[in-house]
């Protein structure tokens, strides 16, 4: 989990793994917590919690270009939870599919 007492305006939760309570610690009073792949649980929390919100959706390729361009230009700042070596990212992925958090 995040250690460095930052907090932030979105916690983009891609994976889905991060729980309602450890996302709130680390977001700024009054932002948003989104789910990509949200559980059932994360479903109702977003129902009830003004700061949860989950998304369904399909990325298309003009939005993944979108996103490449607000990247390019500075625009995103993204928060690294962990680097692995090529060699360890199959075993990462796995760990994050069975609902390991990164440190």
């Amino acid at each position: 989990m995040l250690r460095s007492g930052n907090k932030f305006d979105i916690v983009f939760d891609t994976p889905g793994k991060l729980s309602f309570r450890a996302a709130k610690a680390i977001l700024k009073p009054g932002y948003r917590i989104l789910d990509l792949n949200a559980t059932p649980l994360q479903m109702l929390t977003s129902i009830f919690s003004p700061a949860h919100q989950t998304i369904v959706t399909t990325v298309t390729k003009s939005d993944r270009e979108t996103l490449a361009d607000l990247a390019s230009a500075g625009n995103i700042k993204a928060s690294i939870g962990a680097e692995v070596s090529l060699n360890g990212l199959i075993d990462r992925l796995k760990a994050m599919e069975e609902g390991e958090r990164t440190t």
